[in-house]
């Protein structure tokens, strides 16, 4: 549909077929769902580096990032991504280096009080221990091309409708908004993007819980001030559907819960699948005469139910 507005204002309806912007591109962003050009611009790459395109191929924002996305129809901002290069001295092995030094000149030295000579060479020149590192920093820039976010980020889920968006400071996730500020601290091995379920906000997170040697994942749901609504006590948490409902997997079974917690479906089935509509879900379900499939409705209830193998389409 964003295609359609080219042929608007000072552009000619292009003949059917006919490219609207030629094909000079290496990469161009898959969007978001189906929506193209958000606020007129749409990511795309060219030699090496990516930038943004309005509606006839003219660059808007010159290719200058290491990567960039699509920008988010509610902050306006898009997340981008730059290589940042740092030169260090490895400093174990500089260390490691002046002992070997000062123990040959100490060797050297014992030898030639004892025998009056040394076979011991002790080297001159330090060799160079510099270390260079390159790194990926994620930030936000505006439809203008201003970073209004300044790249410092390992990684980020871009905004969501809730105008927050998870973002990676060293190995913790937390939540920022448009202006940057800290929403939520960084706190969790895992965050995803928030999404609007019922009245309220929810994002899925995750923690690695247990002794140093037996980590283990476990998923629970927060709300905008990062305070749990549903504990992460799970093996998994899918992100919340349209219809209110998140798959949850429990002892390698499949349920599904509202926002809430409440299971609305209980977790007793090998496979659980959404439906393409939405409407229900494909399941599976391991018994003592062989395998059971069908479809369940949101609220657990069979709709259909054979003996078989579920097969994906």
């Amino acid at each position: 549909a964003a295609l359609d507005a080219v042929a608007h204002g000072d552009h000619q309806p292009p003949a059917r077929g006919a490219f609207v912007i030629p094909p000079q591109l290496d990469a161009v962003d898959p969007g978001i769902g189906d929506r193209y050009f958000e606020r007129g611009l749409l990511a795309a790459g060219i030699d090496d580096r990516w930038g943004y395109i309005d509606l006839a191929g003219n660059w808007r924002i010159a290719p200058q990032f290491f990567r960039a996305e699509e920008f988010d129809e509610t902050t306006g901002l898009a997340p981008v991504v730059i290589e940042k290069t740092e030169t260090s001295v490895d400093q174990v092995a500089l260390a490691n280096w002046r002992a070997e030094v000062a123990e040959a000149r100490a060797r050297r030295r014992e030898q030639i009080e004892a025998w009056g000579y040394s076979y011991v060479q002790v080297p001159t020149e330090e060799p160079d221990f510099s270390v260079t590192t390159t790194s990926q920093l994620h930030g936000f820039v505006n439809t203008e091309g201003r970073l209004v976010v300044a790249p410092q980020y390992r990684g980020t889920t871009g905004f969501s409708e809730a105008g927050l968006a998870a973002v990676q400071v060293d190995d913790n996730w937390g939540y920022i908004d448009p202006s940057g500020g800290l929403k939520v601290a960084p706190q969790f091995a895992y965050a995803n993007a928030f999404r609007k379920v019922g009245d309220s906000h929810l994002a899925v997170v995750g923690i690695l819980s247990g002794p140093e040697d037996r980590r283990e994942w476990r998923y629970g749901v927060i709300d905008v001030t990062g305070k749990y609504v549903i504990q992460p006590h799970y093996d998994y948490i899918d992100s919340f559907a349209d219809h209110g409902l998140a798959r949850v997997r429990v002892s390698n079974l499949w349920g599904a819960i509202d926002a809430t917690g409440k299971f609305r479906i209980n977790p007793t089935y090998s496979r659980l699948n959404l439906l393409p509509d939405k409407s229900g879900y494909l399941f599976a379900r391991d018994g003592a005469v062989g395998t059971e499939v069908g479809i369940l409705g949101l609220d657990g209830s069979p709709r259909i139910s054979v003996r078989g193998e579920l097969c994906e389409a």
